[in-house]
Order: C-alpha cells, then sequence, then structure tokens
C-alpha cells in the first residue's frame, strides 16, 4: 500500500511540474538553430539540388547507378557482391531512390507550403521541383499514378513563374539560391514545359489523349521551351565537388560502360572526348575502352585503366538541354501530335546538331552517316 500510495504521489508531482511548465512550452521545446520563419527561398536551394543529385551519395545510390545515367556507366566496385549490375542489389539499395527523395523534398516543401498559404510563385516552384523530382521517382519505380498531377504542377508552374518574370520586368526572387539559373524564372517557365513534352512521351503508350494535350499545350506555351544551348538547365554544384568526377577518380567506383563506347565507336562519334577520358590500361592508352557491366568477380584494381566519364570536379550537372526538346518533338511527330511546324525528320536532325554543338564538336561527317554501322564487342576487355 506504501509503494502505491508513493506512486501516486510522485505522479501527481510530475504532473504539477508539466503544468508548470506550459506557460514556456513553446521556449523549452524550440530548437533556437532551426528556421522558424520560413524563408522559401533560402529553402529552395536544397529542393532545387533533389532534381540532379549533387551530394555525393544520393548521386551514387539513384543517378549514377539506376536513374539518370545508370547504365551508360558502370560499377567498379563489387561492395562485397551486392551490385545493380548482377541483380542482387540489397533491399536498402532498391530503397534509396524512394526514401532519399521524399526526405530531402517534402521537409521544405511542407514550410513553403504553410508560410505561402499555397498561393503565389514560391509555392507553384515548389510543386514544381517537386514535380520533377517525383518524376525521377518514377523513372525509377515504373508508372505510379502521379503524372496528371506533375503535369498539372508543371503547367501552372509555367504559368505562374512566366507571368511574375514579365510582370516584375524581370525580377529574380530565388538570387543566389538557384544554382541552375541564377533566379531567373524565365529560364524555370521554360524548363516546366519542356518536362511536360518529357512526361507526355513517358505517358504516351497508356494515356495517349493525355499525353498529346499536354505536348501541345507545352509547344505552344507563351514561356516557350528548352530549344537553343543558350537555354540549357545546367545545375552548379557549387562548392561540393561534381559527383561523378568523385566517385571515377577519388573513389574508384564508376567507368564508362562498354556498350555506349562501342557504339559511338562504330558510328565515329565526335563527343567521344567530351564524354570519355581514354583508358589507361596497357597498349590501349589511345583509344576508349569501356568496362563490361554484369562481372560479379572482378577485383577493383583490375578495374582501374578503363575509360572514366571526363567530368572534372567544377562540371555542372544537366538537368536538360535543348536537344532533349528536338527529339521528343520529333517523336511527338510521329505520332501525328501537333508539337511544330518541322518535320519528324527535321526536329531528329535538329536534336543531333544541337546536341553536337551543345559539346562544341562538327556534326558534319556524323550527318553523312546513312547506314547503321556494324557495332562490335570484340575489342572489349573482359
Amino acid at each position: 500500500m506504501r509503494k502505491y500510495l508513493r506512486n501516486i504521489t510522485v505522479g501527481a508531482a510530475l504532473l504539477l511540474l508539466a503544468g508548470s511548465c506550459t506557460d514556456k512550452f513553446e521556449e523549452y521545446n524550440t530548437n533556437q538553430y532551426q528556421i522558424h520563419d520560413a524563408d522559401p527561398a533560402t529553402l529552395m536551394k536544397s529542393m532545387i539540388e533533389t532534381i540532379v543529385n549533387i551530394q555525393q551519395n544520393d548521386s551514387q545510390m539513384q543517378d549514377q547507378m539506376v536513374g539518370q545515367l545508370g547504365g551508360y556507366l558502370c560499377c567498379s566496385n563489387t561492395w562485397s557482391g551486392t551490385n545493380f549490375s548482377t541483380f542482387n542489389q540489397s533491399d536498402a539499395w532498391n530503397a534509396t531512390p524512394w526514401n532519399t527523395p521524399f526526405e530531402k523534398i517534402y521537409g521544405n516543401f511542407f514550410q513553403i507550403q504553410e508560410a505561402t498559404n499555397s498561393t503565389g510563385h514560391y509555392y507553384a516552384f515548389a510543386c514544381m521541383i517537386r514535380a520533377i523530382t517525383m518524376l525521377r521517382v518514377a523513372d525509377c519505380y515504373g508508372p505510379m499514378q502521379v503524372y496528371t498531377s506533375i503535369l498539372s504542377d508543371l503547367a501552372n508552374a509555367a504559368d505562374v513563374l512566366y507571368n511574375y518574370y514579365v510582370e516584375t520586368n524581370g525580377n529574380a526572387p530565388l538570387g543566389a539560391n538557384d544554382p541552375v539559373f541564377d533566379g531567373n524564372y524565365s529560364g524555370w517557365a521554360k524548363l516546366a514545359n519542356s518536362m511536360r513534352l518529357r512526361v507526355a512521351m513517358r505517358i504516351s503508350g497508356t494515356w495517349p489523349g493525355i499525353a498529346q494535350e499536354a505536348a501541345e499545350a507545352a509547344v505552344t506555351h507563351k514561356a516557350g521551351l528548352i530549344e537553343s544551348n543558350s537555354d540549357n538547365a545546367m545545375l552548379s554544384c557549387g562548392t561540393q565537388s561534381n559527383p561523378y568526377q568523385l566517385a571515377a577518380v577519388s573513389w574508384g567506383d564508376l567507368r564508362v560502360n562498354a556498350n555506349i563506347v562501342d557504339y559511338m565507336n562504330a558510328y565515329g562519334d565526335p563527343r567521344m572526348p567530351k564524354f570519355f577520358n581514354k583508358s589507361t590500361l596497357a597498349g590501349k592508352t589511345d583509344k576508349y575502352v569501356g568496362m563490361r557491366t554484369g562481372d560479379a568477380d572482378f577485383k577493383k584494381a583490375d578495374a582501374a585503366g578503363f575509360s572514366i566519364p571526363a567530368y572534372t570536379a567544377t562540371s555542372k550537372l544537366m538537368v536538360f538541354c535543348a536537344a532533349e526538346t528536338a527529339f521528343l518533338r520529333a517523336e511527338g511527330k510521329l505520332r501525328g501530335w501537333n508539337v511544330g511546324s518541322k518535320t519528324a525528320k527535321a526536329y531528329y536532325e535538329d536534336g543531333i546538331n544541337l546536341s553536337m554543338e551543345q559539346y562544341q564538336v562538327s556534326a558534319t561527317e556524323y550527318m553523312k552517316i546513312d547506314e547503321a554501322p556494324v557495332v562490335s564487342h570484340e575489342s572489349d576487355v573482359v
């Protein structure tokens, strides 16, 4: 009984103590280092960095292995047998391209949503970034039911951001917090429209009506599209190193895939020096030599001589380029969409020329190819 009464007394004292603290609850339960009056411009920078990952581990797990350049590059580390290329990746690896974007984007997104009352240019911008990032998630995991929302957010962003740009004579509210367009909303509106074309092509086989409507609306929008290389969306790594260069040079975890090297060799593609560094393999230092993917037993040291991607520590990361816009329009024309006045062939050739121009090489000889060359894999080093 005494023990029982003692427990009641202690419990009552704790309740009184808790009650006496409620007038200072905010003071005692507030992180003094957290931004409480959310500044959307400040919160936006880390959100923008999710559309193409700058952070080295996020880049490796999402973009280099399975995402934007997955397959064009080859992991030169076996990680004790855990690897996407041999289809035995861990459950944690499978979950990373899903978990990381959600974790990185939604904390800031909800703060912006609250600070803006879900209205205005900051909110439209945040919704656009969310849409672009969620498209990357869908690209990894398949056709989730998010495409109509993505298209809606992109369309609204193109309207709101371009109208703001015109009405304020080019005011750039994000300023230095924008590592892509330095706060230029006109550039972002073009990106939103170009992304709508990309999404339209993603869903064209399943929802052809929705896809066509979205594509045609994007190409006729007053903000325009990314159609010249001066419009390209390129993400600055800022004070961080380019993550591809870091993974390839500092870690030794990344090499160029043999398939893309073999195809570009067969076509005599003049962009090869812009894409790859030459091999350091004995007797092959004058050649581009890619690493075959799918081998589970190689030693990391033996992979060191294969070609690596030709990035420097300060190279920007590509979000979207004019060549892709042209190729998407070519596909749209083949489907009978009203996406421009040119033929599919003309848009396709525009895409080639724009890509060559982007990498500052001549397209003249490449454009003379009128038959697909034989692609040989015989010289690949196993």
